[in-house]
């Protein structure tokens, strides 16, 4: 009696950890108390599957933090090899100017000096018109913040005037 009792024990345990449901807990004491054999039943599936699920979920949040590491670390410089130079690095051109930069425009100034005093960039053409031997050209540059430009006018390639607005 002490062993049905037992078993009883731990056939309760199952159910209230959920490996078996309440249908499974009546047929297994059932079959206990009548002393007949009664056949195992499996465990649930829904419990493999949310311990499976766990799992994933553990694997997919370790894939995320590698990525994350992955993705802030700086890659290894490559070796220098000797015996080689490598070539010259075109120099890098912004995409706008400053208004530290707009003040250095002086008017006499080439349009070649003015786009080097603009760290190389050359602007945008707005218009340009010839009038006997006089070629005005208009040139427009956007700033740092929004809406900031500049404007220079060049006359047979001499800035005869500027303007600008919102520049930082």
């Amino acid at each position: 009696m002490a062993n049905i009792s037992e078993e009883l024990a731990q056939l309760a345990a199952l159910r209230d950890q959920g490996v078996l449901s309440e249908a499974e807990f009546a047929a297994q004491k059932n079959a206990l108390l009548q002393n007949s054999p009664a056949t195992p039943i499996a465990p649930k599936k829904g419990n493999m599957l949310r311990n499976g699920g766990i799992g994933c979920a553990v694997i997919l949040a370790l894939l995320i933090v590698l990525a994350i590491i992955g993705s802030t670390m700086k890659p290894a410089s490559p070796e220098k090899v000797t015996g080689y130079s490598a070539a010259p690095e075109a120099p890098v051109v912004s995409k706008f100017v400053t208004k530290a930069q707009f003040d250095q425009l002086r008017d006499g100034m080439s349009y070649a000096e003015a786009v080097k005093v603009l760290g190389g960039n050359e602007g945008e053409v707005m218009s340009t018109n010839k009038f006997g031997s006089t070629k005005t050209t208009m040139y427009v540059w956007k700033g740092t913040s929004f809406g900031g430009n500049m404007n220079a006018m060049f006359q047979n390639d001499r800035l005869m005037s500027k303007a600008q607005m919102g520049l930082e």
